[in-house]
Order: C-alpha cells, then structure tokens, then sequence
C-alpha cells in the first residue's frame, strides 16, 4: 500500500468501516468485508462497491479494491461471515514447544 496523506487518512478514520490505519495497511471491518464481498457476488465492480460505502478508491494504488475483495470472497466462501469476526493472523504459524522440567526425586539407597 503508498503511503497515505494526513488528509486521506483523516478521511478513511471519519468511514464507519475502517478500524484503523497502520503503517502498511488499512483494516476495514468485518461488517464492511462481509458487505462488499456479498455486493460483490451479486455483480457489482469492487471500486463500485467502496465509493458506493464512502471508501475513496484515489487513495490506494491502482486495483487495491479488486485485491481486497479478491481476499476475502474466499473467506467467505468458505467460513461465511464468521471468517470475518475472527481473529486469524498468526494461526498459520507453529508454536514452540513448551518445555516443562522434570523433577526427579532422588532416592539413597543405603546397604
């Protein structure tokens, strides 16, 4: 994503469907993502569908609503709108194994 103006991030935080905004990234809500993915599969154009919403498609780089959507119509698809209301970021990854130390009781055996 470019790097965004003061202006256009002042007018992305005032849209009810964005959470927030990182260096990196916009998060838009679930509500919104369920939204445009499902206005999306009854036929209308991505940039449509975030100017239709209050999003201003000029702030981003060229197709990043079609990349958005692109995302999540598989989500979707495949968990339905609860794919949005969890939190999967970092699930993918392994965890360390947890080592727990064992405590050998010592017996003297005296003959």
């Amino acid at each position: 994503m470019q790097n965004l103006s003061k202006a256009h991030k002042k007018a992305l935080l005032e849209s009810p469907y964005v959470e927030k905004i990182t260096e990196s990234h916009v998060v838009f809500t679930p509500k919104f993502k369920i939204k445009a993915v499902e206005l999306f599969l009854s036929g209308k154009a991505p940039d449509e569908i975030f100017i239709s919403n209050g999003i201003d498609p000029s702030f981003f780089i060229p197709d990043f609503c079609r990349s958005c959507i692109k995302r999540w119509v598989p989500k979707y698809e495949t968990s339905g709108k609860d794919a949005f209301n969890l939190e999967t970021r970092g699930s993918g990854t392994p965890t360390k194994p947890v080592t727990i130390p064992t405590i050998v009781p010592s017996i003297s055996i005296t003959g």
